[in-house]
């Protein structure tokens, strides 16, 4: 199966939405583990809490709400 080529601009788009993901990405694991280490104490915790990522913030956020945070 042929894909059709990409012109320069197509690529450049590509690039940068990937980027965007992988920074989105990393910026919900270490936002994970802060949270999960500032609550709780524990670095297992947080290690776990991080390799969850942004599923974890979701999680936290309805359970507790923005009481705790901070």
């Amino acid at each position: 199966m042929n894909l059709p080529a990409c012109s320069q601009k197509q690529r450049g788009i590509m690039r940068r939405e990937y980027r965007s993901i992988r920074d989105g990405i990393s910026f919900g694991v270490a936002l994970a583990m802060v949270v999960s280490f500032t609550n709780w104490g524990s670095i297992p915790w947080a290690i776990l809490h991080g390799a969850l990522g942004w599923v974890y913030i979701i999680y936290y956020l309805i359970r507790y709400g923005f009481n705790r945070v901070g």
